[in-house]
């Protein structure tokens, strides 16, 4: 059984915090020139006759100030014409602030005709003047395409010059520049520092984004806490989407202790705000009795009002209440319609190779009394190992909807689903058993055995085939890998990355996109390559590791239930032959889990001698022997590292040479393997 990890672990409920990624820069829409403070030069030192004197006499900046006189009806009537001519005098004699003031009338179009291009072109003029204000409306404008065309090089360029001088909105956009390599080559970690600076002015959306980072490990190492302290501000300070994600942090634990009374007290002001996610998560606070009484009807009415808003979880969840008459009559026609929006926008996840999104189209076909459908989107997510699906496709032969009815189908479907420890799926296999012959019972064993999952491929975007890193995007499977060189090269079993149509590693520096450089699929093993500088491990050679050996392993097994922070397990050389004598494996007794595939298996000087592979598969076992198996693993013997690294002598020369030295003491030992070792995305 190979030990990569479904990321998509089922759960009771979507929390929707996939949609709480940032938003596009607050700066890049709209009437931009609304939100910036610009303060004109003052007029109350001067009377108004003091002021047309020295403008009338060809002074730029009383002539300025006569504009802004005009403009605000300050001494005069107030006249935007007379406050353009007076605009355009000073800014033809050079006058920044009055090319700033000019630019803003021809962009709002007061007082003269509205005019983008005449607008940044008055506005360019001020910005190379050094002029702030100027220097952000004509970076907005090269990013918006509004009166130039789109250039994100020159609106990086002025963003950056107005960060500098210490702007936070600037900082904010920069910072998104950055995180979406645009204008300039896509670096989380300086977006992490612009968004940080920003943040730390109390820019409301700095600090929002500044979170995403850390809850989600880009440019900066994962830490839910830190994710959390930078979340409450916009939270306090009225903000939705941070209050429905602060919300999401107390009820799953992220960060800070859980509390549904508090989870359900950040849902309710970002409910009560119109905000979709936080409206579907408080009505499953409703419908679970979590945090507050629970109150079917109270639920609906949540789901309903995400559901008018286009909420595809909150759709298939109404649809449900539906179909099963909680807190509703029951009502096929509503169930019917509300599963059948909520399915046209899982369709395109779905059809891409999604197992999650797969699983809940099939539900909504469910709901929907279309079942041929949804016993076609079950099967394809079982396919793929998704359990619940696996489940729910014994449960279509069990019933013969939408297939023909089939025991040992059903069978084998139950027992597939039930091998993932489940205990009520295997009290359901057990006794369904019970109701069938023994021939059945032995035959559904048999095709049961015989089942490998099979991930799908998600189709590439991209002309070359390559996509690069979506923000927000959940991975298929996942993995643990380690460096072997100091310039990004890293190991990890193949059965990970095959079939992946992106690749990522994140590593306490963030998170990177990987590449494969080649793969020994025989033995199991995989090199991939990152752009940057990291902790590495020195290979040794396995034939001088000894029965009984104490040996170690650092991954990320089961992400999902234990959190994405390293895991160490210790064990021995429980045989120098894997399975069926297999010359090239090692049985080991170190705990291994789904996740840990690709794995180092680590000496006590620091070396590696193995790579994690497999795990002895307990159905299997139990048909064969009658018992479980109890804690047999294997490791791929470092030889068939060795044979893939030596094919690539640029790669296998930088390899560093194992260490000697013995009695080193283990603390020391484990800190290089952490540092060494990373999660492997597969998408």
């Amino acid at each position: 059984m190979a030990l990569g990890q479904d990321a998509n672990t089922p759960s009771q409920r979507t929390t929707n915090v996939d949609r709480l990624e940032p938003k596009v820069a607050v700066a890049a829409g709209g009437d931009t020139n609304s939100q910036r403070k610009f303060t004109p030069p003052s007029s109350n030192l001067l009377s108004f006759q003091e002021i047309k004197a020295k403008a009338d006499a060809g002074n730029a900046a009383a002539q300025t100030a006569l504009g802004d006189a005009y403009s605000k009806g300050e001494g005069v009537a107030t006249n935007l014409a007379e406050a353009v001519k007076w605009y355009r005098k000073a800014s033809e004699r050079g006058d920044a602030a009055g090319q700033y003031d000019l630019g803003s009338c021809y962009y709002r179009g007061q007082g003269v005709a509205q005019d983008y291009a005449e607008a940044v072109r008055w506005y360019r003029k001020a910005a190379e003047q050094g002029n702030s204000d100027a220097q952000f409306e004509t970076a907005i404008a090269y990013y918006i395409g509004k009166g130039v065309p789109q250039d994100y090089t020159e609106a990086a360029k002025w963003f950056r010059k107005v960060a500098e001088e210490g702007d936070a909105s600037a900082q904010y956009d920069l910072g998104i520049a950055y995180r979406d390599g645009q204008g300039v080559k896509q670096d989380y970690q300086e977006a992490v520092k612009w968004f940080r600076r920003s943040a730390e002015q109390g820019f409301l959306q700095g600090q929002y984004d500044l979170s995403w980072c850390y809850q989600t490990g880009h440019g900066v190492a994962q830490d839910y806490a830190e994710a959390v302290i930078w979340i409450r501000k916009p939270a306090e300070q009225g903000n939705m989407d941070a209050q429905s994600f602060l919300g999401w942090c107390y009820e799953r634990r992220h960060g800070i202790p859980q509390d549904y009374a508090e989870a359900v007290k950040w849902y309710r002001k970002a409910a009560e705000q119109g905000n979709a996610a936080a409206e579907y998560n408080f009505g499953a606070c409703y419908q679970n009795g979590q945090g507050i009484p629970q109150d079917y009807a109270e639920a609906v009415m949540w789901y309903q009002k995400a559901a008018e808003q286009g909420d595809a979880d909150a759709q298939n969840q109404l649809g449900n209440c539906y179909h099963l008459g909680w807190g509703v009559p029951k009502d096929d026609a509503e169930a019917r319609k509300w599963s059948l929006k909520a399915a046209e926008q899982y369709r395109k996840a779905a059809e891409q190779g999604d197992p999650d999104a797969q699983e809940t189209l099939a539900e909504c076909f469910d709901n929907a009394h279309e079942y041929a459908e949804s016993v076609k989107w079950h099967r394809r997510a079982a396919d793929q190992g998704k359990m619940l699906a696996q489940c729910n496709l014994g449960g279509c032969y069990l019933n013969g909807e939408g297939v023909t009815k089939n025991d040992i189908e059903a069978y084998k479907w139950f027992s597939i689903a039930a091998a993932q420890g489940d205990e009520v799926i295997v009290e359901l296999r057990d006794k369904w058993a019970q109701t069938i012959s023994r021939e059945e019972v032995v035959e559904g064993q048999r095709l049961a055995a015989a089942f490998v999952a099979r991930k799908e491929s998600a189709p590439s975007n991209r002309a070359d085939g390559q996509d690069s890193i979506v923000v927000g995007n959940v991975p298929r499977f996942t993995g643990t890998g380690f460096f072997v060189t100091d310039d990004g090269y890293l190991l990890t079993a193949f059965h990970v990355v095959q079939d992946a149509g992106r690749i990522a590693v994140r590593t306490k520096a963030g998170t990177f996109a990987a590449t494969l450089v080649n793969a020994d699929k025989a033995n199991d093993v995989a090199l991939l390559k990152v752009d940057g500088k990291f902790s590495a491990l020195p290979v040794a050679s396995s034939r001088g590791v000894k029965l009984g050996e104490s040996v170690f392993t650092i991954g990320f097994p089961n992400i999902e239930l234990q959190g994405s922070g390293p895991k160490l397990t210790k064990g021995e050389i429980s045989s120098l032959t894997g399975m069926q004598d297999d010359p090239r494996e090692f049985q080991i007794s170190v705990p291994v889990q789904p996740g840990n595939s690709g794995g180092p298996l680590v000496n006590q000087n620091g070396n590696v001698v193995g790579i994690v592979e497999a795990q002895l598969a307990d159905m299997a076992t139990l048909q064969t022997t009658g018992s479980l198996p109890q804690n047999v693993n294997y490791a791929m013997k470092s030889s068939a590292m060795s044979v893939l690294l030596e094919s690539l002598p640029e790669v296998s020369a930088k390899v560093s040479e194992p260490n000697s030295t013995k009695g080193r003491k283990f603390d020391d030992v484990e800190k290089e393997a952490e540092s060494a070792v990373a999660l492997v995305l597969v998408y």
